[in-house]
């Protein structure tokens, strides 16, 4: 009823009076679940009768099947449907097959909750084109992975396999006055480690902790800032998490890293979600009022950059883009901005926006800098349409007018070792059209490989 879990939840009612209730989520958005039952791509559904009196009258299979029917027209993105009932439960298996279920696979679920503690058979219902798939335990729709998703070996080494230690573990029930149950790192961060944890009292927290050094060298106030802009958004009624807890500095925990302890916001990240809603959310950002917030915008690397990248074939292109970066930034008027705003860190449940995460480096700065950002992702996520969708869509809910500047400074805001091969052939042919739509020559072109 808050709005804190994805799943919806419905009585069941037989002549007017409640009999029972019935679920659905979808699998994807509780990680851990979809891969205990293989099923990234549907949505689990749970029931029950509470009158035994009314059971083995098949009410059971009739509320399964009319509700499978109807959250596949609901979700018509979705493939099928999916339930996962212990084998001793007969009465609940039998209802399912009845109802058009088919059986995929019996074995024991990967599950910390004691109601999955024995055999169990998973089963699943799809629409026509899809159950051939579902009943050979094939997946109809590509599993989902989150939009920040990087391979374990390209992430620094101490963010290749992190835990909760013991420290901290006593500083979070301290803070809370509840252990810590079981913790799970979440998908998609790239320079902090960020676990969800289930606390012995039932809440959900998420802790983030600054452990890789690289990041802390850049940015040493993030911890900080990523403290003070939760607060500052919170306050002005933007869908961020509540801060619980913190120590910027890791001396209460006593290892010397920064960590936050804040809310668990429902929801998944979209790689392309909808764009219109997710230009309605950069825009309500922008227009909160900056006034009160002490940090104030700076180019990254802009002192380091100062000539082309290494291995290049276009250093006059380069030449003339570092020039304008560092001499031609438009005039603006300085707004709240997340400074790191993608569909990475925009979540969504039931199809709005349930909150925005990963603050630590907002700041009162050009929107600009946002809008440019969310392109470049988007770009890579959903190509040059999506990302022309979203700035027609912000455009028209903001009357900004967009300058190709911020996403010329984009693709500069690199330190020289992100610049490999791969990635100058991508880039260079978008910092030239940059380029040359601010008016500027962009050289010759690499000529073709031979």
């Amino acid at each position: 009823m808050r709005g804190r879990e994805p799943t919806e939840v419905f009585v069941i009612e037989l002549d007017g009076q409640p009999i029972g209730l019935v679920q659905r989520y979808r699998t994807a958005d509780y990680p851990e679940w979809a891969e205990a039952i293989e099923m990234r791509d549907g949505i689990g559904i749970d029931y029950y009768l509470g009158d035994q009196g009314l059971t083995g009258r098949g009410l059971g299979s009739q509320v399964i099947a009319r509700f499978a029917r109807d959250t596949l027209a609901r979700y018509p993105d979705v493939s099928r449907i999916v339930a996962a009932p212990q084998q001793e439960n007969v009465a609940s298996w039998r209802a399912l097959e009845k109802a058009g279920f088919k059986r995929l696979w019996a074995g024991r679920l990967d599950s910390d909750d004691p109601s999955d503690s024995g055999p169990a058979y998973v089963y699943a219902v799809g629409r026509s084109a899809s159950l051939s798939s579902a009943q050979a335990g094939g997946s109809a729709a590509s599993p989902w992975r989150h939009p920040n998703h990087r391979d374990r070996a390209s992430l620094p080494t101490e963010l290749r396999r992190t835990t909760v230690p013991p420290q901290v573990r006593s500083w979070v029930a301290g803070r809370t006055g509840a252990t810590i149950a079981r913790a799970r790192r979440l998908p998609g961060a790239s320079s902090t480690a960020v676990h969800g944890l289930y606390l012995s009292d039932g809440t959900r927290l998420v802790l983030r902790r600054y452990v890789w050094p690289g990041f802390l060298e850049a940015e040493p106030i993030a911890p900080r800032r990523e403290v003070d802009a939760l607060e500052f958004g919170l306050a002005r009624g933007l869908p961020v998490p509540r801060v619980v807890a913190a120590d910027v500095t890791g001396a209460e925990v006593g290892d010397g890293v920064p960590l936050l302890l804040m809310t668990f916001v429902a929801g998944r990240a979209v790689a392309v979600p909808d764009l219109h809603k997710l230009a309605e959310v950069a825009a309500a950002i922008h227009e909160t009022d900056p006034t009160g917030f002490a940090y104030d915008y700076f180019p990254w690397y802009q002192d380091t950059t100062s000539r082309p990248p290494h291995g290049t074939s276009r250093p006059a292109l380069w030449e003339t883009a570092i020039d304008l970066w560092h001499n031609a930034m438009p005039p603006y008027r300085p707004t709240f901005i997340h400074r790191d705003f993608h569909p990475g860190n925009v979540l969504w449940s039931r199809g709005r926006a349930s909150g925005v995460v990963d603050w630590a480096n907002a700041c009162r700065g050009p929107r600009g800098c946002d809008l440019a950002h969310c392109r470049g992702n988007l770009i890579d996520l959903g190509g040059p349409e999506a990302a022309d969708r979203f700035l027609a869509a912000y455009e028209s809910f903001t009357g900004e007018a967009y300058h190709p500047y911020w996403e010329m400074a984009s693709i500069l805001e690199a330190g020289p070792s992100y610049w490999t091969p791969a990635r100058l052939a991508q880039q260079e042919p978008r910092l030239a059209g940059l380029v040359q739509l601010m008016g500027f020559p962009a050289g010759p072109a690499a000529p073709p490989a031979s």
